[in-house]
């Protein structure tokens, strides 16, 4: 059984292109990667990373590494992947992965974790259903889980579901939370949080419907409301109702707290085009090759290409906020293709606001970014000569608008029930034991790999002669060494606490999600 990519509402696409051989391949500047988010957030943050964390399960090479086992008990094996080309963040440790699957007719089962020295990644997948043409959703369940170690602080969680309904139609439900300081690097951790949910139902080979809801949280409160997720009143709240065929979607959001409708908005699947958001989009760097931290406010002088402006060049000041954020102007850009309205003015009627749409002369316009720092920019303090280097790690990717007569054949339904914070599994996993890496995307590109230098092992080889095959030897080159059940780096033979991390979570099922509001 193949694992599926999720064929969510629009094509994907990314890139990572960055080299700076002057810094040493252990800092941030080296493995903080590339993850595309989405412009039109509120339309498609309900059904999270799914297609992502599905790309690196079917990225492992689970055909050849599935039902391993020792005396009968399933054990793991490693994988370094290519997380970049999956939109995912790239770890300095290997992926653990434990794939099990009965029959070709079975459901299959699997497993994957990933524990750096402050982070601990998890993931289980149920797949009873391959996608297909008809089908894009599969028939499956995911989970993820991501905290920091060693306390379990939580970053973010996920559920993502689909089944088969009674007249063939596809449900998909999803539930997905996030610290906001995963969302930027300068949110201290616990003060806000995002919670999405979404409610599809596909009908084969045609399309489907669907709603979104979306809340954002500010744990400060403010004002004197109580604004604690998941039961306190949200900053914010919306309603996305849509509906796409196989080539458009038209959507419409409802604020939840004004109760104010947009007017319906119809976007191409296919056509899209990118910008990094200036106030959390980017990773700046001092010369030692860390994230700076603190808010520097260092304003400079910078020229460059306005990337939708038929590459033409802009000298003015900018300032580095922090460590991922370029304070710069805003313009007027088309939603269509990001060219611009008129010069470097703000859209009309506006002063600057990001996603207010605006229409110009039957075209959609909203305010973006003046334009992109490339990667690998330098950026110099007038002040003292310190040296910055740019990265953009968080480009957002704008599906094309296009008129509302491409979506004349679809129609948005009364909105959908989402599900609550009650929707998460929250797997309970342990981390199997493990051998060596048998599978490793960079092994024609050892520059890539920080870990392993390229290197794999065949799974029932025996590298260092032990007896011990190398899909069971975590130290596969040295004979007097084989395991390594905690992932410590100490061989168990030698280790007084083998003990493995285990996450845990704060559930709130005692409380009841906010629903206050209009839908």
């Amino acid at each position: 059984m193949k694992i599926p990519f999720i064929i969510l509402l629009f094509f994907s696409s990314s890139f990572f292109s960055y080299d700076l051989n002057t810094i040493p391949k252990t800092k941030a500047v080296w493995f903080e990667a590339k993850v595309f988010l989405n412009h039109q957030y509120a339309l498609m943050v309900g059904f999270g990373r799914a297609k992502d964390y599905l790309c690196l399960f079917r990225a492992s090479d689970y055909t050849n590494h599935s039902n391993l086992e020792v005396s009968g008990t399933p054990i793991g094996f490693k994988a370094i992947l290519n997380n970049v080309a999956c939109s995912t963040v790239e770890p300095s440790t290997p992926w653990v992965f434990k794939s099990q699957q009965a029959s070709t007719d079975s459901d299959l089962m699997m497993e994957m974790f990933n524990t750096t020295a402050v982070t601990d990644a998890r993931a289980k997948l149920t797949l009873s259903e391959e996608t297909s043409t008809a089908n894009p959703y599969g028939i499956l369940t995911l989970d993820y889980n991501y905290v920091l170690t060693p306390n379990s602080e939580n970053l973010y969680n996920a559920t993502f579901e689909s089944k088969r309904l009674g007249n063939s139609d596809i449900e998909f439900k999803s539930s997905v939370w996030v610290d906001g300081a995963v969302i930027s690097a300068s949110t201290p951790l616990g003060t806000q949080c995002e919670f999405y949910s979404s409610n599809v139902v596909h009908t084969p080979s045609s399309g489907g419907v669907g709603s979104v809801t979306s809340m954002y949280f500010n744990v400060n409160g403010g004002g004197g409301v109580p604004r604690d997720y998941p039961d306190g009143t949200p900053l914010s709240v919306s309603t996305t109702n849509f509906a796409y065929d196989a080539n458009y979607v038209l959507y419409k959001n409802i604020n939840g707290l004004s109760g104010v409708n947009t007017n319906d908005r119809c976007l191409s699947r296919s056509s899209s085009w990118s910008y990094i958001p200036a106030w959390f989009g980017y990773g700046i760097y001092d010369s030692n090759g860390d994230r700076v931290t603190g808010n520097p406010n260092i304003t400079l002088s910078y020229t460059g290409p306005i990337q939708t402006k038929n590459n033409e060049s802009w000298t003015g000041n900018i300032t580095i906020q922090t460590g991922s954020s370029i304070l710069m102007s805003y313009i007027c850009k088309k939603v269509k293709d990001g060219t611009h309205w008129s010069g470097e003015n703000v859209c009309p009627g506006t002063v600057g606001q990001v996603h207010v749409p605006v229409e110009i002369d039957g075209e959609i316009y909203e305010n973006f970014p003046l334009l992109d720092i490339p990667d690998g920019t330098v950026l110099t303090d007038p002040n003292n000569g310190n040296e910055y280097y740019v990265k953009g790690l968080r480009p957002r990717k704008v599906q094309s608008e296009v008129a509302l007569s491409n979506c004349s054949n679809l129609t948005i339904q009364p909105s959908m029930t989402t599900p609550d914070h009650t929707f998460f599994n929250y797997p309970t996993m342990t981390k199997p034991r493990s051998g060596a890496i048998l599978v490793n995307e960079f092994s024609s590109n050892s520059s890539r790999d920080l870990y392993a230098s390229g290197n794999l092992w065949t799974k029932n080889g025996d590298q260092d002669s032990d007896g011990i095959l190398n899909y069971l030897d975590a130290y596969p080159t040295d004979a007097s060494k084989s395991r390594d059940d905690d992932y410590d780096g100490i061989e168990d033979s030698g280790d007084n606490d083998i003990t493995l991390f285990q996450q845990t979570w704060s559930k709130y099922l005692d409380k009841s999600l906010y629903s206050n509001y209009t839908k």
